[in-house]
């Protein structure tokens, strides 16, 4: 049974995942201003993200989508 925080979670999750899409690669910083959240609760969902393999990092702190990340985003804004 989900629960109020994991549908959060997950909105939030697509939020980030969709930011990151529009305007690869971005920065933690500009992907917290994009999605009007503090830095750390985004920081917490990249890292999400990342384990799930929906974004890649690189070592400069820039996201990328997979290809698996944009299959999320179709699937869930179709």
């Amino acid at each position: 049974m989900s629960t109020a925080t994991d549908r959060e979670d997950d909105g939030l999750e697509l939020a980030v995942l969709g930011a990151i899409d529009a305007r690869p690669p971005v920065h933690m910083i500009d992907l917290a201003d994009a999605v009007g959240e503090h830095p750390v609760a985004v920081e917490r969902v990249c890292s999400r993200l990342h384990e799930d393999g929906y974004i890649r990092p690189d070592t400069h702190g820039l996201y990328t989508p997979t290809e698996a990340g944009r299959q999320r985003l179709t699937d869930r804004t179709r």
